[in-house]
């Protein structure tokens, strides 16, 4: 296949890296689609070595645990359609990292040979801009994490929602913004890593100060500059 080497230093779209992959003959033999309901694990560190994934539909949660005993699983991010996701980032920085990719939504995604990726990748020209772009992704995502665990217990759950609404949320014309109906008190507290009860405590402040409403669901966040 002959590509063009004028986008040599380009950083790519992922949906048009997948694209590439698509064009090779063999892209079948290598790659495969997987359909996943909700509340159910993609990939854990046993069984994704060599392989990439890529989120065509549906929301995903990037999970992360500790060898620590007691290590509360938090939410590091969560990933919409159109981008590539694997836990092998996660492995290089610290092997003592426990990385699990789980559904929040139903969806689908493609299981992709990360060798199959890395030639098609090699061919176009922009292998050290993919990666590039993955270690960005990765590293934006710990600055996120980093910045959110300075603030306090009520500051974190607070920003958290903010994020999931500016995220994944649907804005109406008043500026309200409807959050996906599988954001949960459990949800919020991994993503923040409050404990479930400080979670419930500081939702019905938020409920009393009229910047959320949580009944009937979907929560609806009212005023988000005020979070």
């Amino acid at each position: 296949m002959i590509y063009n080497r004028e986008r040599q230093n380009e950083i790519v779209s992922e949906d048009i890296i997948l694209t590439l992959c698509k064009q090779e003959k063999d892209f079948n033999r290598y790659a495969k689609m997987v359909l996943f309901k909700k509340n159910q694990n993609i990939f854990t560190e046993l069984n994704s070595e060599g392989k990439i994934y890529f989120l065509v539909a549906g929301t995903m949660m990037m999970n992360l645990s500790f060898q620590e005993e007691n290590q509360q699983e938090l939410i590091l991010k969560f990933l919409s359609e159109n981008t590539f996701f694997s836990p092998d980032s996660f492995k290089e920085i610290d092997d003592s990292i426990k990385v699990k990719a789980k559904s929040l939504t139903s969806g689908a995604c493609w299981e992709i040979n990360f060798s199959f990726l890395q030639k098609v990748i090699r061919q176009a020209g922009i292998e050290s801009e993919f990666h590039s772009k993955q270690l960005s992704k990765f590293l934006q995502m710990t600055l996120d994490h980093l910045a959110k665990s300075t603030l306090s217990k009520e500051a974190r759950i607070r920003s958290s929602i903010a994020q999931i609404g500016r995220e994944l949320g649907r804005e109406d014309e008043f500026g309200q913004i409807t959050l996906p109906p599988e954001i949960t008190q459990p949800i919020i507290a991994k993503f923040s890593t409050a404990t479930r009860e400080f979670v419930a405590l500081t939702l019905g402040r938020l409920v009393d100060e009229g910047i959320l409403k949580v009944r009937p669901k979907p929560w609806i966040i009212n005023d988000i500059n005020r979070l």
